[in-house]
């Protein structure tokens, strides 16, 4: 049976939601809506970690929750020195890079799903693309998207197009407030 393989970028996804005011991303429901549209996919999420700091709690709840929905999470520890302000992600870009070309040699993997914006993965997409013949699909918010990376990839699908499906649910007014 073919599956098809998600590659995160979870700086992308924040940075995009907050740069764009845009809604913030459901991870469990984004993934659902794949699976509703192309079958069974395997969804794998790349974060950069400060080890001196280690994972913050809220993060580190949310890993779980994705992991026990059959998310994958790679930490990448981030590079440089903070002091000099050459701290930086890039290790995570590289994980992606390595995960989405080996993702496209699989004979199991029909479709390569990229969420991410980066111009430097457009390589890799044109290579997962024309080399393999995977069917690759950009899907993230449209804002701090490369247009060569939209280029590359056969589809573009953005979240604002499906936020209905998508957001993180609010919570819900609470019903009964205290009286003084």
């Amino acid at each position: 049976m073919c599956r098809n393989a998600w590659l995160v970028d979870m700086g992308f996804v924040v940075q995009a939601a907050t740069d764009g005011e845009r809604f913030k991303l459901d991870y469990v429901a984004a993934r659902r809506f794949l699976e509703q549209r192309m079958g069974k996919t395997d969804a794998q999420l790349f974060n950069s970690i400060d080890s001196s700091l280690g994972v913050p709690r809220g993060l580190e709840a949310f890993y779980g929750v994705v992991e026990r929905q059959g998310f994958k999470v790679h930490l990448i520890e981030m590079t440089g020195d903070p002091a000099a302000g050459t701290h930086r992600q890039q290790g995570v870009d590289e994980a992606l890079i390595a995960e989405l070309t080996a993702a496209a040699t699989r004979p199991k993997i029909a479709s390569i799903v990229l969420t991410s914006g980066d111009a430097h993965f457009v390589p890799a997409v044109e290579e997962a693309r024309h080399t393999h013949g995977k069917k690759t699909i950009l899907f993230g918010y449209d804002v701090n998207v490369s247009a060569k990376l939209k280029a590359a990839a056969h589809e573009f699908w953005p979240f604002e197009a499906h936020e209905t499906d998508l957001s993180r649910a609010r919570r819900p007014l609470e019903r009964h407030r205290r009286r003084w």
